[in-house]
């Protein structure tokens, strides 16, 4: 059995797959303020096919991962205020 590589752990963070849950992350509070203007625009709600239509125009997600963000995505526009309908 071949042992695995662990990888370097001195790769600069210019080295990322797009589309890595570590690129979403970082990106995850531009998105949120764009939603966050979009709910201002909508009257303070939004729904939930607003955004995952923003998750899935910004990045190339399967269909759980999608659901999975979209979903804590609204968690946390409901602590800032928004109402979301699903």
């Amino acid at each position: 059995m071949a042992k695995r590589d662990p990888g370097n752990p001195q790769k600069t963070l210019g080295v990322f797959v797009e589309g890595h849950e570590d690129e979403i992350a970082a990106r995850r509070s531009d998105l949120l303020k764009e939603l966050l203007l979009e709910a201002d625009k909508r009257g303070g709600s939004l729904e939930y096919l607003v955004v995952t239509r923003f998750f899935r125009e910004r990045h190339n997600l399967p269909g759980y991962r999608l659901v999975a963000m979209a979903k804590s995505m609204c968690e946390d526009l409901k602590k800032l205020g928004v109402k979301v309908f699903f």
